[in-house]
């Protein structure tokens, strides 16, 4: 039989922490806006590029490139923190926050993308604004994926190895 068991209990005992971070809900507001700050400088920069404000040179592929590695690495440590907060309170449900808290982060970035964009030359036309508006909304999906796969799998990993810990003991 090759089916994979997905552990959905961590048998270890862990020790719970006091203060207003153990709530689940603030964790699912904070940690997607904590990642899109990572994003922030490179995410405004890429609004001027499809506005047609600017261009990307070598160097801001090499920029882009480092932005997106912190944002992965930050997106694991948040998510798998927030997937132990969870695990804390008893709430045995981690695996759908798991995707959902750091995909949240494409929406922030479409919520950001609206507030930066209202000075600029969209506001004459609408054809212009559903291009750019719709390329956003390609790109914050595109973002949401990718970071919600990240989250999901950091947390896989972290409860795999918090119940193999358990068994080896």
């Amino acid at each position: 039989d090759a089916s994979v068991a997905f552990p959905t209990e961590a048998e270890v005992t862990i020790a719970k922490p006091y203060g207003m971070g153990i709530h689940p809900t603030v964790g699912t507001l904070l940690v997607p806006i904590a990642i899109s700050a990572v994003l922030n400088v490179e995410w405004t920069f890429m609004i001027k590029v499809i506005q047609g404000d600017e261009q990307y040179e070598a160097a801001d592929w090499r920029l882009l490139m480092l932005v997106f590695t912190l944002a992965v690495a930050t997106t694991a440590v948040l998510t798998i923190g927030h997937v132990v907060f969870r695990l804390v309170t008893h709430n045995k449900r981690w695996w759908w926050p798991s995707f959902v808290v750091p995909a949240s982060t494409g929406v922030v970035l479409l919520l950001y993308t609206t507030t930066i964009a209202g000075g600029s030359r969209l506001d004459h036309a609408i054809a212009p604004r559903v291009v750019f508006y719709g390329h956003v909304l390609l790109a914050a999906m595109a973002v949401g994926l990718a970071l919600g796969s990240v989250g999901t799998l950091a947390s896989l990993w972290f409860i795999a190895r918090l119940c193999s810990k358990k068994k080896a003991e």
